[in-house]
């Protein structure tokens, strides 16, 4: 894996500017590294309380535009 995908796994989720309600969810699961996600399924995210289809949507966008997506194990990131 690149360099530059590990970095921006290391990186705050807060740098992804998300919407307020797709934050909450994720906060709420205890998730404050984007790593921290990418490496969740999506059933798992979804189980999270107040999983909101638009949220997921959101954030998996998001992700792409890093080059990531949910599911992904990557070793050393952290």
């Amino acid at each position: 894996m690149s360099e530059g995908l590990l970095e921006a796994m290391r990186r705050p989720l807060s740098e992804l500017e998300l919407a307020v309600p797709t934050q909450r969810w994720l906060e709420g699961g205890g998730f404050t590294l984007i790593g921290e996600v990418v490496e969740r399924t999506e059933a798992e995210l979804m189980a999270l309380p107040h999983y909101d289809r638009r949220s997921l949507r959101e954030l998996k966008e998001l992700l792409a535009d890093l080059g990531l997506q949910l599911g992904m194990k990557v070793e050393g990131w952290r």
